[in-house]
């Protein structure tokens, strides 16, 4: 089985202009609620929390957002690793049929929670570290 069908690449592709025409409020509606600092004490209040590594780096990554076509293009990454990681899964223990469906569900789990809520990226991020 190859790792990327061509399939594969025209959802990322849907899934790039889905953020960057269709919904492009949401990525700027994130970008305006979250705040990064490059200080230590920033870090430190994050690290104390529980999952405040991935809030850190949640934060690191919405300040891209300003611009809605590198906010779409870290969205469609984010959901390009976690269907990647999804299909080597099922490789590895060994699922045969048709991968792509199963390896999908996680990223249209990932749908399910848009909302105007600041955490999708969040979501995302503690799905592709757990």
């Amino acid at each position: 089985m190859k790792n990327h069908s061509i399939i594969d690449y025209l959802l990322y592709l849907l899934l790039f202009v889905f953020w960057a025409l269709v919904y492009p409020n949401h990525i700027l509606f994130t970008e305006q609620l979250s705040i990064f600092l490059y200080t230590p004490e920033f870090w430190q209040q994050h690290a104390l929390q529980p999952g405040g590594w991935s809030l850190y780096c949640g934060n690191f990554l919405a300040q891209f957002y300003i611009n809605q076509w590198t906010g779409a293009l870290i969205q469609t990454v984010l959901c390009a690793v976690l269907t990647t990681l999804s299909k080597r899964i099922l490789i590895k223990i060994d699922i045969r049929g048709n991968l792509l469906l199963i390896c999908l569900l996680p990223a249209l789990l990932f749908f399910s929670f848009i909302t105007p809520n600041r955490q999708v990226t969040h979501y995302l991020r503690n799905m592709l570290m757990t």
